[in-house]
């Protein structure tokens, strides 16, 4: 351009957002996964076993801290497969927050950091950003939403897939369901049934509910 080479970038960012040829986001997310792991070690020195913060300086720390790299521009890239790699990093930032280890199955700990687990809060999200292009009709991605092409490839996951009517109750509900771990108690109510399992087993937990 006016005589001067462009350097080729096969990861341009965007808006904060790196993107790829395929986009698949890989790069993205791995990079959003660094960016969690360096902030879950903040978090860790704040959780010490005999002078550190409790839960409920703990979980609003994380959420601040992890949770809002997690979910910056989620609606762009939250239906990749390789959002994983940036789930992993959060289930540890529950497991510092509600204090439990690398045994404990991976349903148990959004009930114990009472923080939804990371794929309804991405869902939740994107619903979010839906309903305010839904009120918007004057922007231009409005009609690429709801009035989008028809899908060729089975394996996209375009944002207009999303379910737009379930509530993140009822999400977290399914994912509990699927879990087989207690099917007879929802995760609204498990939270209120566990305060007295908490104050035993994990005393840093007590009173984040």
């Amino acid at each position: 351009m006016n005589g001067c080479r462009i350097n080729h970038d096969p990861c341009p960012v965007y808006l904060g957002v790196s993107l790829d040829r395929s986009l698949t986001f890989r790069h993205h997310a791995t990079k959003t996964a660094a960016k969690i792991k360096s902030r879950n070690n903040i978090i860790a020195k704040l959780a010490g076993t005999s002078w550190g913060a409790n839960a409920q300086t703990l979980r609003p720390s994380a959420v601040a801290l992890c949770y809002s790299v997690a979910e910056y521009c989620v609606p762009a890239w939250g239906r990749s497969s390789h959002t994983k790699l940036v789930d992993r990093q959060l289930n540890e930032t529950m497991r510092i927050i509600s204090g439990t280890l690398q045994p404990t199955p991976l349903q148990w700990l959004p009930v114990l950091s009472n923080i939804a687990p990371p794929a309804i809060r991405h869902t939740e999200t994107t619903v979010k950003f839906i309903q305010n292009i839904q009120a918007k009709p004057h922007l231009p991605v409005h009609s690429d939403i709801f009035y989008h092409p028809t899908s060729r490839l089975q394996s996209r996951r375009p944002i207009w897939f999303i379910d737009t009517g379930s509530s993140t109750k009822e999400l977290w509900r399914e994912t509990w369901d699927c879990g087989r771990l207690i099917l007879q108690l929802t995760p609204s109510s498990l939270m209120t049934q566990q305060i007295s399992f908490l104050a035993m087993m994990f005393p840093d937990v007590n009173g984040v509910y």
